[in-house]
């Protein structure tokens, strides 16, 4: 998955791309140190969970350099308690 430099992904769109948004519950992380980072209101994340209803307030910034690539890793659930197994989205850094 790519974004351009600048840009930023929504929860949404994360959602989409891992299971086309069916889910009820959503956790993500990010652990890579290419500089990417979640936000929810304002505020920085590594590491959170967000409703189905929510994922239109979480967004996540890529790292800033062409060519930068972030492993974010996302879960489910159905109920908020029993969640899958981890699975990896790698994004990629592009130019504007």
């Amino acid at each position: 998955m790519n974004v351009a430099q600048g840009q930023a992904l929504s929860g949404v769109e994360l959602a989409d791309r891992f299971d086309g948004g069916s889910s009820a519950h959503y956790e993500f992380m990010d652990l890579t140190g290419d500089g990417g980072h979640f936000t929810v209101g304002g505020s920085q994340y590594s590491h959170f969970e967000a409703k189905a209803d929510q994922l239109d307030q979480v967004q996540f910034h890529a790292a800033g350099v062409e060519g930068a690539k972030d492993s974010v890793f996302v879960r489910t659930s159905s109920d908020g308690s029993h969640f899958s197994d981890w699975t990896e989205i790698e994004i990629t850094t592009t130019k504007e």
